[in-house]
């Protein structure tokens, strides 16, 4: 039966071996895909993106922001738009009963 100590000397032993395989493999790929490259004369943006670039379409979050609903009245800072978990002054107020004192007037 293999002690602790064993076992960690092992595992030590297998990371490395681990880490030099990749390193290894690593460097193989990174010569086959520059000899690709150098072959079909691709550039950055052909083979990343760009205008010439067909495949995944970067996508942009078309959700716009929340104007905040309340704002500290401790720290005119602190604004919280009244969705999500609630943050502690908010939090301290509604327990107080004082909420509406936060309330941002619309404009």
């Amino acid at each position: 039966m293999n002690t602790l100590k064993e076992l960690l000397a092992k595992k030590e032993e297998l990371e490395q071996q681990i880490a030099e395989t990749r390193k290894k493999e690593l460097a193989v790929a990174i010569a086959k895909v520059r000899a690709l490259v150098e072959e079909h004369e691709l550039t950055a943006e052909d083979i990343f993106g760009g205008k010439k670039a067909a495949g995944k379409v970067k996508v942009t979050d078309k959700r716009s922001a929340v104007p905040p609903k309340f704002r500290n009245p401790q720290d005119a800072t602190q604004t919280w738009t009244g969705r999500g978990k609630s943050p502690l002054w908010v939090q301290a107020l509604k327990a107080a009963g004082q909420l509406d004192s936060a309330v941002i007037a619309a404009e």
